[in-house]
């Protein structure tokens, strides 16, 4: 029934620290408006008069359809339910292009954190680098990684134990050799008694505040000569998460792999709920990896990923 498979979906998401409260809204909402059903019986209609019940603004309406579409992919996904194809409402003109790091301007940035200082701000520049270089090789959101602490980090195991946010779910990172060894001169440096500190913290051993950092990463932007984006997006830390996933398509493309199958293991490696998520990221890669792109079986009968047991039982673990 939809009202079961409601419940088993937000108890998926759910955790101490994820309380998952907004979406459980709008999935029980819509389980109650559909009425007692089963979830292969769902349509795209009822989905779309359910988005245009009462006077919702275009912010919420979207915000609505996104918490459906992943829920309803949540099943299509393990083959619980057939694919529906749904009609996005339109997206606020506050909608924002994500700005996309080039190799150059990433190493740019690190380089001038050994430059940025900021009165008032006591955050050295090896916390800095060593956060700038977290978003970039790991993808995770801003929130997630200041809320890492150094018990959180397997190092043995090159793995680093990402707890749940408000709008992310908790997950094992694996990470490579060489951040593995990075993080470990980081630690060293660090001279602390304690196992179970914020891993990126200030000068005097406190949690990062993000809206100062978000004040030394304009400051870094600057020293950087990191200007506006194409479409006149400013810069941000968040678009590091963007960056880190447009990269690793663009190396996977060149490399020739098949993105059919690594596209899913790249969404649930950045925590979200659709193993297709990954896809959005196509629009952002270069005009000269079109022709590659055209050739992938994205949006056609598929996906090989799906009878991929091995693939599956690793995203499932992620």
């Amino acid at each position: 029934m939809l009202n079961k498979a409601v419940s088993l979906y937000v108890a998926s998401r759910r955790s101490s620290t994820s309380p998952f409260l907004s979406s459980e809204s709008t999935l029980r909402s819509f389980a109650k408006y559909c009425g007692n059903i089963e979830i292969t019986q769902v349509d795209a209609l009822q989905v779309s008069n359910f988005l245009s019940m009462g006077a919702t603004t275009s912010v919420t309406r979207v915000s609505k359809f996104s918490a459906l579409k992943c829920f309803f992919a949540h099943y299509a996904d393990r083959g619980l339910m057939p694919p529906l194809p749904l009609t996005a409402p339109p997206k606020p003109e506050t909608y924002r292009v994500p700005f996309i790091y080039t190799h150059t301007q990433v190493k740019a940035l690190l380089s001038a954190t050994a430059r940025c200082h900021s009165p008032g701000v006591e955050l050295s520049a090896d916390t800095l680098r060593m956060l700038l270089i977290l978003l970039y090789a790991t993808g995770t959101t801003v929130d997630e990684l200041l809320s890492v602490r150094t018990s959180d980090l397997d190092l043995r195991r090159c793995e680093i134990n990402l707890n749940a946010t408000a709008c992310r779910r908790g997950r094992v990172l694996p990470i490579s050799a060489q951040l593995r060894d990075l993080l470990s001169e980081y630690l060293r440096s660090l001279r602390s008694s304690s196992r179970d500190v914020h891993l990126l913290r200030s000068s005097v051993g406190q949690a990062l505040n993000r809206k100062s950092l978000c004040v030394r990463f304009r400051r870094l932007r600057n020293l950087a000569d990191v200007g506006m984006g194409p479409h006149g997006q400013t810069p941000r830390l968040q678009d590091f998460r963007s960056t880190f996933a447009v990269h690793r398509i663009k190396y996977w493309i060149a490399s020739g792999a098949d993105l059919n199958v690594l596209l899913p293991a790249l969404s649930a490696y950045m925590g979200y709920a659709r193993l297709t998520k990954a896809e959005e990221f196509l629009a952002f890669t270069p005009e000269r990896f079109r022709s590659e792109l055209e050739r992938l079986a994205i949006g056609r009968a598929r996906p090989a990923w799906k009878t991929d047991e091995a693939l599956m039982t690793f995203l499932t673990r992620l």
